[in-house]
C-alpha cells in the first residue's frame, strides 16, 4: 500500500491526505515499486504518507495464532482435562481466532455481529458433539501425545482454511467461475480425486461397524432434499463451507485416527466459515451469488480537472 509505505507482511501506520480532483495519474517509482500511468479523471484523490501520531499499528496474527496453538497444545498434553472440556476450548479458541486476528469480517472486527453468530455458532457445536466428537475423542484418552497430534494441526489447518487454501485457483463451486480461472478445471480435478479416496476408506472404516446401510439412507434422503430445493426457481444452492462441516461431520464420527484428523479439519473449517461470513443461506439469489459485481454501469460525467497529478496521488475510488 502506498507504493511500499506499509509493508505486506507486518502492516503498519500512515495517513491518508485528500488532495482534491485530479485528472492525468502519472508514473511514479518509489521503495522498489513502479505505479502506472492511469490518464482518467477522478473527482477526488488521495496521498498515503508515513507521517502520522499513531502506533502500535503492526499485525498480530502471527503472534496471535503462536499464542493459541501453544495455549490449546498445553491444555491437551499437560492440563488433560475431560474430552469435553477440550472440544469447547477447541471451538471458542477456533471462533475468536477467526473473528478477531485470522480473517476479521472489517477493521475493526465487528464485535457485535461476531457475538451474534457465537451463540447459534455454540448450539451447532454441541450437535456436531453429539453426532461425531463424543464418539472418538474419548477414544484417544489414553494416548495424549498421539491425540494432540491427530487433532490439532488439522483443527488450525481447518480454522485457517481461507489461508491455507489461498493458493488453490478455487473460490466457489459454481461452473462460471471455474471456467474463467486458469488451472480451476485440474485443481477441481485433483480434489475431488482426493476426496473419493478419502471417502472410500472413510466408507470401509463405516461398513466394519455395521452401519454403513444406515448412513447411506440417511445421506440419501438429505441429498433428496438438497435436489429439491436447488430446482426452487430464481435460487442457486451454494455449499458453504460451513455447511459442508455440518454436513460432512455425522460421517467422521468414529473411534479411529482418520476420523479425529478428519472431524477436527471439519470443525475448524465450520467456524472459520461461521467466523468469517456467519451463517449465509444455501439458497441465494443469482444477484447475491455475483457478489459486489455491478450489474449495471452508470454513465453520470465527472468534472474534468486541468492540473496534473503530482507523484504519489492516488484516485480516491480505489479505496473503496
Amino acid at each position: 500500500m502506498g507504493r511500499g509505505i506499509i509493508p505486506d507482511s507486518r502492516g503498519g501506520c500512515a495517513k491518508v491526505n485528500l488532495v482534491g480532483r485530479f485528472t492525468n495519474y502519472l508514473s511514479s517509482t518509489a521503495n522498489g515499486i513502479t505505479s502506472t500511468t492511469f490518464p482518467s479523471v477522478f473527482p477526488s484523490s488521495f496521498r498515503v504518507t508515513p507521517s502520522t501520531t499513531l502506533s502500535q499499528c503492526s499485525d498480530l496474527r502471527r503472534e496471535a495464532l503462536i499464542f493459541n496453538i501453544l495455549v490449546t497444545a498445553f491444555i491437551f498434553l499437560v492440563l488433560r482435562p475431560r474430552p469435553l472440556f477440550m472440544f469447547w476450548t477447541l471451538v471458542c479458541a477456533g471462533y475468536w481466532h477467526v473473528v478477531l486476528f485470522s480473517d476479521p469480517a472489517d477493521t475493526p472486527p465487528p464485535l457485535s455481529t461476531a457475538f451474534g453468530t457465537f451463540l447459534p455458532c455454540l448450539f451447532v457445536c454441541y450437535a456436531l458433539w453429539r453426532v461425531a466428537w463424543r464418539f472418538t475423542i474419548p477414544a484417544l484418552e489414553r494416548l495424549p501425545i498421539e491425540r494432540a497430534v491427530w487433532y490439532l494441526p488439522a483443527f488450525w489447518a481447518g480454522v485457517l482454511f481461507n489461508d491455507v487454501t489461498a493458493g488453490i485457483p478455487v473460490d466457489r463451486l459454481l461452473g462460471s467461475d471455474i471456467a474463467k480461472r486458469p488451472g480451476a478445471v485440474t485443481a477441481v480435478v485433483v480434489i475431488s480425486l482426493v476426496i473419493l479416496v478419502i471417502v472410500l476408506f472413510q466408507a470401509n472404516s463405516v461398513r466394519k461397524t455395521g452401519w454403513l446401510l444406515t448412513y447411506l439412507g440417511w445421506y440419501g434422503v438429505v441429498m433428496i432434499i438438497l435436489l429439491i430445493l436447488a430446482t426452487i426457481p430464481g435460487l442457486e444452492f451454494r455449499f458453504h463451507h460451513y455447511f459442508a462441516g455440518v454436513f460432512i461431520m455425522p460421517a467422521v464420527g468414529f473411534a479411529n485416527r482418520p476420523s479425529a484428523v478428519y472431524q477436527a479439519f471439519l470443525l475448524g473449517m465450520f467456524l472459520n466459515g461461521a467466523g468469517r461470513w456467519g451463517f449465509d443461506s444455501i439458497l441465494q439469489t443469482v444477484e447475491e451469488v455475483r457478489r459486489d459485481v455491478m450489474m449495471s454501469s452508470g454513465t453520470d460525467a465527472i468534472p474534468v480537472a486541468s492540473e496534473r497529478r503530482p507523484p504519489g496521488v492516488i484516485p480516491a475510488q480505489f479505496l473503496h
